[in-house]
């Protein structure tokens, strides 16, 4: 369940923003270890990158990160279901 939401949110995600995806990841964050949800943790963007920081510093930007990720999930409820 957790890879494929977070292939649909990866999906709308690069659909969406101009910035290089690194892939989806496996790792056990204590976080994340015992839901019984599907559950990720989403890194669109690194502060310690110059130049997706001034992106991070945009409101526009943030809103398009934002509205990705909510129709990422919304496409993986109406598809997974």
């Amino acid at each position: 369940k957790d890879r494929k939401l977070a292939q649909y949110i990866q999906k709308q995600l690069k659909k969406d923003l101009p910035t290089k995806s690194n892939g989806i990841k496996r790792n056990r964050f204590f976080v994340l270890r015992h839901t019984r949800m599907p559950s990720i943790l989403i890194e669109p963007l690194f502060i310690t990158n110059k130049k997706e920081l001034a992106l991070l510093k945009q409101d526009s930007f943030r809103d398009k990160i934002a509205s990705s990720i909510f129709i990422g999930v919304r496409s993986y409820f109406k598809y997974n279901s």
